[in-house]
């Protein structure tokens, strides 16, 4: 395992070749080499975290976030679910899906749906 430290949000410098580097809100330059590290790191950002451990094995990162990709999707169903069987009105549950999920502080959709 890995511990990193940073402060969020971070954002993306550079990319090439698999390498890539990050900033943090302090201007720490985070540098690895993978998508799969590069989407943990962004993740744990968007999630406020500062402090965390990841896989250095790279396998066992990105098994890490498939599933965890798949457990984020079943619940963004789950709270559909409940958002869509609580209003008639379609519109009016998209926003009370959106709003429950802002709210969870989790990465958009569109992030694990992929």
């Amino acid at each position: 395992m890995q511990r990193y430290r940073i402060t969020p949000p971070v954002t993306e410098k550079s990319r090439i070749l698999g390498e890539f580097t990050l900033e943090d809100a302090r201007g720490q330059s985070i540098s690895g080499f993978g998508e799969e590290l590069e989407q943990a790191l962004l993740f744990c950002s968007l999630a406020d975290k500062s402090c965390f451990e990841l896989p250095v094995d790279r396998e066992q990162l990105n098994i890490m976030l498939q599933h965890y990709k798949k457990d984020l999707n079943a619940l963004y169903e789950h709270i559909g679910n409940i958002s869509y069987s609580s209003y008639e009105d379609a519109k009016e549950a998209r926003k009370l899906l959106n709003k429950a999920w802002k709210k969870l502080r989790l990465p958009v959709p569109a992030w694990f749906k992929n």
